[in-house]
C-alpha cells in the first residue's frame, strides 16, 4: 500500500468560533487499547499524569476510561457476563470500589476527576446504550420528580439489546416520561462527578444506530449546562447517510469498527474515510459546535488485546511505517487523535510520532479535505516535453495564472504553435500568493520558480530524466524538479539550464503505479503553498 498526502495551503482564514465545542479534532488518550475493561484507578491516574507531562502540549486533552469501569474483576467476569455491575438505587452504573477505591462513600469518579482537573486535563467516561439488564432484573426506580413512580422494567426496551452485549444492556423508551428522566439523572450524576466528555457505545452504525436515544442524550447533556464533549460508537458499517442523521446532536461519531494493530484493518478504513470527506462531513455542525467523523483509537505503543481480562502486555503489530501511514490518514481526515497505547510504558518513538507537527498542524487546521485519485496512474494524455537550449526555443511559451479547475491554487500554462495548450499546477519556491475575492493575487520574489505537479492522475512533478528528456515522478525536494519561468515566458530547468518544449500529445509512456497508491489534498491557514508526501511513511515537506 502506498499512501500519498497532497496538501494545498493558503491563507484563507477559518470561520470557526472560539466558544464553540469541538472547534478542531479533539485529541486525547484512551484506556481501552491497552487496558482493556480492567484498569484501576492507580494505573489510570499514572497514565494521566504522564498524558499531562507528554502530550498535553501537543493538544492531547482528553484522559478516557473506557467501558465498564463499574464491573467487578472476579471469577466469571467479562466483557460478557452479565450480574457483576455496580450499580446505585436507582439502576445507574458507579464505579467498582475494589479499583476505584476513592469511589467508596458514594463519591462516585469525582475524586478522579478533580485529580485529572489539577493536571491540566479533562475527564472522560465510556458509558453503554440505555440501562443495565441488572438494573431490570432488580427493578430498580427512576430518579425524578415524576408523576408517577417508574420502574426499570417500565422504561426498557428488553427486546432492543446491544448488539454486541446483549446480555448487559438494552434500550430504554425515550418517548417516556421515566425513560427521558433515567437519560437525565445519568448525565446529571456525570456532571457531578465533573466529567467533560462521553463516548456513548452501542447506540450508531448498521447494528447499533438509535437516533432518539441520540438525540435525547443529546438534549440531556444541554440540560445540564455543562461544557460535555458526546461522542458516539461503535461505527460499524457506518455510512454517510447514518452520519447525517446524528451529526448535529455529537461532536465525534465513529465510523469504523474497533480499529486495532492490524494492517488488514487499517486497509479498510482508506474507503470509509474517502467516502466520509466526499460527504463534506468533515467539521460539520454538531452538538453546541462542530462535528467529527472518528477513526478510531491509534493502536500504537504497549499494547492488550480486544476485550482482554488483563492489561498491556505487547507491543503494537504496525510496523513505523505502517504507523505513519495510520497517522497520516487520521490526519488528512482530520479525525479525532486518541493514543491507545499505554502511557506508563511508551516509548519516545512513539511520542515523536504522536507529536509531529507538521501531521498536527494538518489535523488541527486545514479544511476541504479530500481523497482526489486512487488506483492507477496513467499518462496516455499527458504532454511529452523535450529539453531545449534556452536560446532557440520558440515555440512552448508558459505563463502563470489563477486556477479555474484547481480551487484558487496558481497554475501554469502551455500554449504551442500547432497543439492545444494545458495547465499544471504550480507550486511557487516560496510563500508568495494571498487570496483576494477568491483570485489569487501572485507577488514577492520567488514567485518564478517552483515546481510544475501534474494533477490529472496524482500529484506528480515534471523532472528532468536526461540532459534532452522531462518526465513526471514523484513531487520530492530534488533541484531536478525545481523550474524557473523567464520573463520572455520560457520555463527553465534550474539544474540543467535548459528550457521545456512541449513535443507531443499522448506520446508519455504509460506507466502503472503501485496498486492502492491513495492521494489525499487540502488546504491550510499557513498563507503558503506547499505539499505533503506519503509513501510508506509520515510525510515529507
Amino acid at each position: 500500500m502506498e499512501i500519498l498526502g497532497f496538501l494545498i495551503l493558503c491563507c484563507c482564514p477559518l470561520l470557526v468560533a472560539s466558544q464553540q465545542r469541538a472547534n478542531m479534532p479533539p485529541r486525547g488518550w484512551n484506556s481501552y487499547d491497552s487496558y482493556s475493561w480492567i484498569i484501576s484507578e492507580e494505573q489510570f491516574l499514572q497514565n494521566a499524569k504522564l498524558v499531562s507531562e507528554k502530550l498535553l502540549p501537543f493538544g492531547y486533552e482528553y484522559v478516557v476510561l473506557d467501558f465498564l469501569w463499574y464491573r467487578k474483576v472476579e471469577s466469571g467476569a467479562s466483557v460478557l457476563a452479565a450480574g457483576f455491575d455496580n450499580i446505585d438505587e436507582w439502576g445507574r452504573p458507579i464505579p467498582d470500589p475494589m479499583r476505584w477505591p476513592s469511589s467508596i462513600d458514594g463519591q462516585g469518579l469525582k475524586p478522579v476527576a478533580d485529580q485529572v482537573h489539577a493536571l491540566g486535563l479533562k475527564f472522560g467516561i465510556h458509558v453503554m446504550r440505555g440501562i443495565s439488564t441488572q438494573a431490570v432484573n432488580v427493578n430498580t426506580v427512576v430518579l425524578g420528580n415524576l408523576s408517577r413512580t417508574w420502574r426499570a422494567r417500565d422504561i426498557a426496551l428488553q427486546d432492543e439489546v446491544c448488539s454486541w452485549m446483549p446480555q448487559c444492556f438494552a434500550r430504554v423508551d425515550e418517548s417516556a416520561e421515566g425513560g427521558k428522566a433515567f437519560i437525565q439523572s445519568l448525565y446529571d450524576q456525570y456532571v457531578s462527578w465533573g466529567v467533560d466528555f462521553v463516548k456513548h457505545d452501542c447506540v450508531f452504525g448498521s447494528q447499533d444506530l438509535s437516533v432518539e436515544e441520540v438525540k435525547t442524550v443529546s438534549e440531556a447533556i444541554v440540560a445540564t449546562g455543562r461544557p460535555i464533549l458526546y461522542s458516539i460508537s461503535p461505527g460499524v458499517k457506518a455510512n454517510p447517510h447514518m452520519a447525517r442523521l446524528v451529526s448535529g446532536f455529537v461532536n465525534m461519531y465513529r465510523i469504523t469498527g474497533d480499529d486495532w494493530d492490524r494492517w488488514d484493518h487499517l486497509q479498510s478504513h482508506f474507503d470509509v474515510a474517502r467516502d466520509f470527506a466526499a460527504a463534506g462531513l468533515i467539521g460539520a455542525p454538531g452538538l453546541l459546535g462542530l462535528s467529527w467523523p472518528d477513526m478510531d483509537m491509534l493502536p500504537f505503543g504497549f499494547l492488550t488485546d480486544p476485550g482482554a481480562n488483563h492489561g498491556p502486555y505487547r507491543f503494537s503489530k504496525l510496523t513505523l511505517e505502517e504507523q505513519k501511514s495510520q497517522l497520516t490518514l487520521w490526519a488528512m481526515v482530520r479525525s479525532p487523535l486518541f493514543f491507545g497505547g499505554d502511557m506508563i510504558n511508551v516509548d519516545e518513538q512513539t511520542i515523536d510520532l504522536l507529536t509531529n507537527e507538521v501531521v498536527l498542524d494538518i489535523n488541527g487546521n486545514s479544511y476541504l479535505n479530500m481523497e482526489v485519485r486512487n488506483s492507477k496512474i496513467e499518462y496516455d494524455h499527458m504532454p511529452s516535453i523535450g529539453l531545449h537550449d534556452c536560446e532557440n526555443v520558440t515555440i512552448t511559451q508558459w505563463m502563470l495564472r489563477n486556477g479555474s479547475q484547481s480551487g484558487n491554487i496558481p497554475e501554469i500554462c502551455w500554449t504551442h504553435e500547432e497543439l492545444v495548450g494545458g495547465c499544471f499546477l504550480w507550486e511557487p519556491s516560496v510563500s508568495t500568493y494571498t487570496v483576494e475575492q477568491e483570485n489569487i493575487t501572485l507577488y514577492g520574489p520567488g514567485v518564478n520558480s517552483g515546481k510544475v505537479i501534474v494533477h490529472e492522475n496524482w500529484p506528480s512533478c515534471l523532472d528532468v530524466q536526461t540532459k534532452s528528456l522531462s518526465t513526471y515522478s514523484l513531487c520530492s525536494a530534488k533541484m531536478s524538479q525545481i523550474w524557473h519561468l523567464k520573463p520572455d515566458r520560457k520555463l527553465m530547468s534550474s539544474e540543467t539550464k535548459l528550457c521545456a518544449v512541449v513535443n507531443e500529445l499522448g506520446k508519455t509512456r504509460k506507466r502503472t503505479a503501485v496498486s492502492n497508491t491513495r492521494v489525499w489534498m487540502a488546504r491550510g491557514i499557513r498563507g503558503r503553498l506547499s505539499t505533503i508526501r506519503h509513501i510508506k511513511g509520515l510525510h515529507s515537506k
